[in-house]
């Protein structure tokens, strides 16, 4: 188990939120047309093996990262309303997964970095990373 088995549970607790949480393949079609904004996109990260777990028998983190797709084209120039705009979801993605545990887990999910926030074309996309960790076997 490397975590990609928390995917379907991620969007439903987005959607539980009233977030319009979306599988990644979506983000493709957003970016290009804008269309469907605002919206949450579940990014899978990958698998990171804990220090001691050896040849994966024990736990394993997976990242997550939670794409906050806006669009707002009046003010294109600084991008502060699409900010605006993306701050309540930005808290509304932490509260749902901040120490919540996806089914199956046994640990609640932690806040980690993330990269930066992108604006263009009056498009702000702003990724939240969370851990999620799993036993292997």
């Amino acid at each position: 188990m490397l975590g990609l088995e928390y995917e379907q549970h991620l969007i439903d607790r987005l959607n539980s939120f009233h977030l319009n949480g979306r599988p990644a393949p979506d983000i493709a079609a957003a970016i290009k047309t804008g269309h469907g904004l605002p919206a949450v996109f579940v990014v899978y990260q990958g698998p990171r093996v804990l220090p001691g777990a050896g040849d994966l028998q024990g736990p394993v983190e997976a990242m997550w990262y939670f794409v906050i797709g806006v669009k707002d084209v009046s003010d294109q120039l600084t991008g502060a309303r699409a900010r605006a705009a993306a701050a309540p979801i930005a808290d509304k993605v932490v509260a749902a997964f901040r120490g919540w545990m996806p089914p199956g887990s046994g640990w609640p999910m932690r806040l980690t970095n993330a990269p930066r926030p992108q604006f263009a074309a009056g498009m702000l996309w702003l990724p939240i990373g969370f851990l999620t960790t799993s036993h292997s076997s």
